[in-house]
């Protein structure tokens, strides 16, 4: 890829992490967290997917989930794994449930959420285990946090490798671009 079209790239990806990123936190000043969450799994899906090696034209689940592993559970407090976010994910984004395949047939724990009060996630975690119950609980604003906090890694990782001219990150060729229609209007 030239180094024009790299630099749009890049400046394309960082340009939509900083809207969902300004996007979630308006909405989490909301008492509702669903839509805040969606934004949170499909960030998680993006960042993922330039983790993939660059022979793998196709994003997957392992991309997800290694990027998790790697930026997210790795050094948190989060008492959950890349296999428990990837199957929040599918439950949240195909059935807005916290059910999924891979939690259905006991290849992950249930996620479940609350917002708010931090002691509420521990308490109810507390109740789960009491219960015999392997259900996990996060809170939503420290899930968003602690996924700000892996982006601030991965983007210096980013620039760290494309210095050096080694790893794996993959630069997609095209991205979605959106400009506001106050822009589009001007062409005309």
């Amino acid at each position: 890829m030239n180094d024009v079209v790299e630099k749009e790239t890049e400046h394309a990806i960082a340009s939509a992490m900083k809207d969902i990123i300004v996007t979630v936190q308006e909405l989490l000043k909301k008492p509702e967290g669903f839509p805040a969450l969606i934004l949170i799994y499909s960030a998680l899906d993006i960042v993922g997917s330039l983790l993939r090696p660059k022979s793998q034209p196709d994003t997957s689940g392992q991309d997800f989930k290694n990027w998790v592993d790697h930026y997210v559970i790795k050094g948190s407090s989060l008492p959950i794994t890349s296999d428990d976010l990837w199957a929040a994910r599918c439950g949240l984004l195909h059935t807005n449930t916290p059910s999924s395949k891979n939690s259905r047939s006991s290849k992950a724990r249930e996620v479940h959420y609350t917002k708010g009060d931090k002691k509420v996630a521990g308490f109810l975690q507390q109740e789960f285990q009491k219960a015999g119950n392997t259900k996990v609980v996060v809170d939503i604003d420290v899930l968003f946090d602690v996924f700000l906090d892996g982006l601030m890694r991965f983007t210096h990782d980013i620039k760290t490798d494309a210095s050096s001219g080694t790893g794996p990150y993959t630069m997609p060729r095209r991205c979605l671009l959106t400009q506001p229609s106050s822009r589009l209007s001007k062409l005309h």
